[in-house]
């Protein structure tokens, strides 16, 4: 911004004429040099094994395996940032893999005195949600994340959990080192992640740990809400959604706590949301729902989906204008989704929330069901209505 004035007053002393070109253009650097938010990576810098003095010796083992796996990793569809066949045979074993591959590379690479455990994290990517997986390793004086696909590594001396850490940029951010021309387009740069990981939706887990997926749904004022289409498959569901933790219930890999943020309902009024699910090919799942204002749990249920059940419905009151459906799943297992809607059906007055899961949904809608509501709290909902198909 400075030397963009400068130019500016360079031009007016030389040629008086040149005033409005001149301003516009300090304006229009300024306008670019405030066009995006600060990131976490723009205090990135080179590392060095003086940097993590915590871990010693072990400092240039860690750097120099985060720097082969980032360097010759062939990663599915991309390749190899640089030569493949440079990468020792710990590397090349895990050729086309994902994220998720590129930590067990650094896993195998680091000396077994270092914990190199799998970190999943997802983060806000527009409405819907990304995933990515990352390493975290435990130190002296705090801990370490570190991101092979991106060569970063992110360094927290304190008592503080990643999450808690990123929410206060209490990190000391470093690269190993650059990508060539063209690599990050192919693999999608690592701002697309990091741009995002302070934003209160995103969200860290440990293997053990649930992982928090928060997608918020488009308005309820019209009365219902359509997500992907009923046909047999959920990659409608994917598209409409553009997450992979909402076109399924529960995870196959990890515990879950799948949010669904509602807007504009109509406080008191009763909603049904539908769940069609596809056929199962994990064990039966044991899901707890349950019903969020303002971050506070106000009524909750707890419902089994067995292997036969291809539709699960979930009765609400609505709280307020804004609330949120959770779906736990504490051990690991699923299933996909074809497609979900959401359905203003009445009020109720008595009835907070209650779910189900049926068998008896071959003839599927996203039309409101004609049932009522029965007005007893937290009652099993049973049977289904014969009604018209419905598409995206």
């Amino acid at each position: 911004m400075k030397r963009a004035l400068q130019l500016a007053r360079q031009a007016v002393r030389r040629r008086p004429v040149a005033l409005l070109l001149a301003f516009g253009l300090a304006l229009s650097l300024c306008a670019l040099s405030f066009s995006r938010d600060p990131s976490i990576l723009d205090k990135a810098r080179t590392a060095n094994p003086e940097d993590f003095p915590e871990l010693g010796p072990d400092a240039a083992t860690l750097l120099e395996a985060t720097r082969t796996v980032f360097r010759s990793f062939d990663f599915a569809g991309v390749g190899a940032r640089f030569d493949a066949a440079q990468a020792p045979p710990e590397v090349r074993e895990l050729a086309g893999g994902q994220c998720d591959r590129t930590v067990e590379a650094l896993r195998r690479l680091v000396p077994g005195r270092l914990s190199v455990r799998n970190l999943d994290l997802v983060y806000p990517n527009g409405d819907g949600l990304g995933g990515h997986t990352i390493a975290y390793v435990p130190t002296p004086a705090g801990h370490l994340l570190v991101d092979p696909t991106y060569g970063l590594l992110f360094r927290h001396a304190g008592e503080l959990a990643p999450a808690q850490a990123m929410q206060a940029a209490d990190y000391a951010v470093f690269r190993i080192g650059k990508s060539p021309a063209g690599y990050e387009k192919r693999i999608g740069p690592p701002r697309i992640i990091y741009d995002h990981v302070q934003s209160p939706r995103a969200a860290f887990a440990l293997p053990e740990e649930p992982i928090v997926a928060s997608l918020p749904v488009p308005s309820l004022a019209s009365g219902s809400v359509r997500l992907g289409a009923i046909d047999g498959e959920r990659h409608s569901l994917t598209l409409a959604v553009s997450s992979s933790y909402h076109d399924r219930i529960g995870n196959y890999f990890r515990p879950t706590r799948q949010q669904w943020q509602l807007k504009g309902a109509t406080p008191g009024a009763f909603y049904e949301m539908r769940f069609y699910l596809l056929p199962a090919h994990t064990n039966p799942l044991a899901l707890r729902v349950g019903l969020l204002a303002e971050n506070l749990e106000v009524a909750a249920d707890e419902v089994a989906v067995p292997n036969e059940s291809d539709l699960l419905r979930i009765r609400i009151r609505a709280p307020a204008k804004r609330f949120t459906v959770e779906m736990s799943c504490d051990g690991m297992g699923g299933r996909f989704l074809d497609a979900v809607s959401i359905d203003r059906i009445g009020m109720e007055p008595d009835l907070d929330a209650t779910a189900e899961s049926s068998t008896h949904s071959r003839d599927r809608t996203g039309r409101p069901p004609s049932d009522a509501p029965s007005a007893k709290p937290l009652e099993r909902l049973v049977g289904e209505q014969g009604l018209e198909p419905w598409t995206r």
